[in-house]
């Protein structure tokens, strides 16, 4: 991967194992290493400790309640740092950070992979079929 002006920290992420409740530096899970990549973009939302991945409703609820924050705000479509919010059904269970690679791509943590790094269509063919994009208020 060719190094992107201000995501050249992604490269240091990539492959590193998915941990359940993980923040680094040796393992991430999703909001793991969204919350780190947002660090590096000069952002820290809340972490959410508490969020499993496994539990969707937990996850969804701990979204919505972000967003009716007014910590982030939605945008039309991603841009550079925006964070995606992914669901194979209704409710979101899953969140990256989107990359300016390769016409876009999604920096994220799942279990099996650990970071990768993604484009939407690959995420579609994992069964994604429900994505928003947000930034934080800085």
């Amino acid at each position: 991967m060719e190094p992107l002006e201000g995501f050249e920290w992604v490269q240091e992420y990539l492959y590193l194992p998915w941990e359940k409740y993980a923040t680094g530096p040796h393992s991430y899970d999703c909001f793991g290493v969204v919350y780190k990549g947002l660090g590096h973009l000069g952002c820290l939302p809340d972490r959410h400790l508490e969020v499993d991945g496994d539990d969707w409703a937990l996850f969804h609820n701990t979204v919505l309640a972000e967003q009716e924050s007014g910590n982030w705000r939605q945008l039309q479509g991603p841009v550079p740092g925006a964070v995606v919010l992914m669901s194979k059904a209704r409710m979101f269970h899953h969140v990256g950070l989107w990359v300016p690679h390769n016409g876009g791509c999604v920096l994220h943590s799942r279990r099996g992979a650990g970071v990768v790094l993604e484009n939407i269509h690959r995420l579609q063919l994992q069964g994604m079929k429900k994505f928003e994009y947000w930034l934080p208020v800085r």
